[in-house]
């Protein structure tokens, strides 16, 4: 939520994404842990995770949650993340909600409902993912993707 409200402050001086990184690159601090540029890659690797999450979930009718988790987590944050954090997740795992423990906590008494949402999401978020990635690669910040 910090990196959130962070690029919500930062987009009252920058009015584009593009601008937004290019202040960082211009000012050198798109490597910085607390530059905009970081704060919005990871913000892109929430949104990639739950999207992940999602399309697992819908994949699959089991009442777990923890394998379509796991599988979001391995494809998307497990290569930007060392052993401990790795094993520190895979343990958390067992702690995670039902499916229906989790319908209940969106509001959903519906899973049908709940699956055209959870495929809403899937949906609306792939281009703004792959527009946030084209922003990445097309400033040269391969440092900053592959960089934790």
């Amino acid at each position: 939520i910090t990196q959130v409200n962070d690029l919500t402050k930062a987009s009252e001086s920058f009015g584009t994404l593009q601008a937004l990184v290019d202040g960082d690159i211009e000012a050198n601090t798109a490597r910085k842990d607390t530059s905009n540029t970081k704060n919005l890659l990871r913000v892109k690797r929430t949104l990639e995770v739950v999207r992940a999450m999602f399309e697992h979930t819908l994949a699959t009718d089991g009442t777990s949650l923890r394998d379509p988790a796991n599988k979001a987590y391995t494809q998307v944050l497990a290569p930007h993340h060392g052993t401990a954090v790795r094993k520190a997740v895979a343990a958390g795992s067992y702690a995670l909600p039902t499916r229906v423990q989790m319908l209940t906590k969106l509001n959903e008494d519906d899973e049908a409902s709940a699956k055209f949402h959870m495929q809403s999401y899937v949906d609306a978020s792939a281009p703004v993912l792959q527009y946030i990635e084209r922003l990445f690669y097309s400033r040269d910040l391969f440092h900053v993707i592959s960089y934790g």
